[in-house]
């Protein structure tokens, strides 16, 4: 007995067999036109089932999609349509064959090779996968050595289904099989340091603001969206929120806040929702919580009376036509940061390329160029978790003691798990400039090393 022999295989039936198709349904979901991927869609059920949110349930079932695109390609190439390929069998040297393709020719959105960390989370994640249905008694073969597991958090837990077939015998010591091609080696790790603005570049964006305000009319839907832009800058380098939590900001928590007997520098304390859904306390500079305030009060209100829409639960919303009124996702706060940082001269040219990455012409057959910025609204954290550092050391003497505390009291603001992934972030940079300005202003950094 084991998995139904229906569902371990995958159908493909088009014009153009080279031609593969797999959406991601919600993240839980892997599909192509003949119907769910069931194998696949099991394991994501399974896996998401408390421990992802939507976001990366559905970067799990994209990099699971890419590897079904890949093993199709593989093992169907040259054969007529239709055509039918077992996912279980599956071997070492497919795995293998998988790793050079993506460290050889698979690219990102910029036209780029995939990085060390990129191609190394899309092998693990599907030999995660195979292991899975390992432990079900499902898959019968082995892709590879399996690495020791540095992680904390405990294996998946065996599905009910079919577990009367096999019990599963897990090594909490040892990562899924096969990971060991997931590994990166020393020579091909990059240290990546963390993108902060400078103050040259916070230099430009108050400039830009200052322009912004100077050409729009009080009032009208574009100053209210300009006003909006520089509350999430604000909010992302103040408070060192991440994209998602400024998304979720409590609009009736914040009016319910009662600052009038407090003064202009102090701090409170309010409840967000973080990662996985999980509420912490941050501290918000009391000035900026008196802005989101009136914000809340006038300025969104008068949207959502433009528009008529019901009330959200998130204090951002769209200003302009067509999205008035509207609660501003995740890429619609991302896209704002984008554009304010191009406008403030924040950016590089790059090539456009279509979805299959290449390059797209201009009628007179020249490169189509747009402009990318330098920085992302996750950079407003880097910045406000730099400036904190080298704030508290000076305040706690400057030691080595100090730089411990420090660490710590930047770790406990940005709400991150434990001491180590503080350190893994900002360690090295901090280690190689006396201060934030020396860092900003370009001096020579004190320890040697490329950047």
């Amino acid at each position: 007995m084991g998995y139904p022999d229906y569902a371990t295989t995958v159908q493909f039936n088009a014009r153009y067999p080279e031609e593969t198709s797999y959406p991601v349904i919600g993240g839980f979901r892997v599909a192509n036109h003949n119907g769910t991927v069931l194998p696949v869609s099991l394991y994501l059920r399974s896996a998401a089932r408390g421990r992802m949110d939507s976001k990366t349930a559905v970067s799990w079932a994209t990099d699971l999609r890419h590897w079904l695109e890949f093993f199709e390609r593989l093992r169907c190439r040259g054969q007529q349509s239709p055509y039918i390929f077992n996912l279980f069998d599956a071997c070492e040297d497919d795995l293998l064959a998988y790793k050079r393709f993506l460290k050889e020719h698979k690219t990102n959105h910029a036209g780029d090779p995939l990085s060390p960390k990129t191609w190394s989370r899309k092998i693990n994640r599907v030999c995660t996968m195979y292991q899975w249905w390992a432990d079900q008694g499902w898959y019968h073969h082995t892709l590879g050595p399996r690495t020791e597991l540095r992680s904390r958090r405990k294996p998946l837990p065996p599905t009910p289904l079919l577990n009367h077939i096999r019990k599963p015998e897990y090594n909490s010591r040892l990562g899924p099989m096969g990971s060991v091609h997931g590994r990166v080696r020393g020579h091909e790790t990059k240290r990546k340091l963390p993108r902060t603005l400078t103050r040259s570049d916070l230099t430009a964006i108050s400039d830009n603001f200052r322009r912004r305000f100077q050409d729009a009319k009080e009032s009208t839907p574009k100053w209210e969206q300009y006003v909006r832009d520089e509350l999430i800058f604000s909010v992302g380098r103040l408070v060192g929120l991440r994209v998602d939590e400024i998304t979720n900001l409590p609009t009736a928590d914040i009016l319910r806040m009662d600052l009038s007997g407090m003064g202009t520098t102090g701090m409170i304390s309010l409840f967000v929702t973080g990662k996985f859904g999980k509420m912490a306390a941050v501290e918000f500079p009391v000035e900026l919580l008196r802005q989101l305030q009136l914000y809340a009060r006038d300025i969104r209100e008068n949207a959502l009376w433009r528009c008529g829409l019901p009330e959200p639960e998130s204090l951002f919303v769209g200003h302009v036509k067509p999205h008035r009124g509207k609660p501003l996702n995740n890429k619609g706060i991302q896209a704002a940061m984008r554009n304010l940082f191009v406008e403030a001269g924040l950016f590089d040219w790059v090539v456009v390329r279509d979805k299959t990455g290449r390059a797209v012409d201009d009628k007179h057959g020249s490169p189509l160029l747009r402009p990318r910025a330098r920085h992302s609204v996750h950079d407003l954290r880097h910045t406000y978790a730099v400036e904190t550092f080298y704030a508290k050391l000076k305040a706690f003497g400057g030691d080595d003691a100090a730089r411990i505390r420090a660490m710590e009291f930047v770790r406990r603001q940005l709400r991150h798990a434990n001491i180590e992934t503080t350190q893994d972030i900002y360690a090295e940079l901090t280690a190689r400039f006396s201060s934030w300005l020396s860092f900003s202003e370009g001096e020579q950094p004190l320890l040697s090393g490329p950047f």
